[in-house]
């Protein structure tokens, strides 16, 4: 059984194989991980360190990574719609969807994504709304 190590953290490990600069190590030490932490565990004296601050550090970037995800598919398709979208805008619509997209802009500090305006939720994604009815 070997584990890969980069830059002191064990980057993966291997139960069956092995890597090109593998280390060898006990069963023990790789059943003492958690494959959802592989990356914050330094090998440290034959032994797997596990360093919370990275941890946290990994953990903060995976949230980060999404709201910015986020942001992208729910707030800039509205945002980057044409002059004539806006002009059909409210005075008032128009202070919440700025403040809306105020708020998508800071997501990386808040950490907390917006709710999006009433008068959005029941917009379509590609800004168009299905009507139905008679002739």
């Amino acid at each position: 059984m070997q584990i890969q190590v980069t830059n002191g953290y064990i980057t993966g490990y291997a139960a069956i194989g092995g890597f090109p600069d593998g280390i060898e190590v006990s069963g023990e030490l790789i059943d003492s991980l958690e494959a959802d932490k592989i990356g914050c565990y330094r090998y440290e004296n034959g032994q797997a360190v596990f360093d919370e601050e990275k941890y946290m550090e990994v953990q903060e970037a995976g949230l980060l990574g999404g709201l910015r995800a986020r942001r992208e598919a729910e707030c800039f398709p509205v945002i980057n719609r044409g002059q004539l979208w806006y002009d059909r805008l409210t005075e008032g619509q128009k202070s919440e969807l700025s403040a809306w997209y105020q708020a998508w802009l800071d997501v990386t500090e808040t950490k907390e994504a917006p709710e999006k305006p009433e008068f959005l939720q029941e917009d379509k994604p590609d800004g168009y709304t299905n009507h139905t009815g008679g002739a």
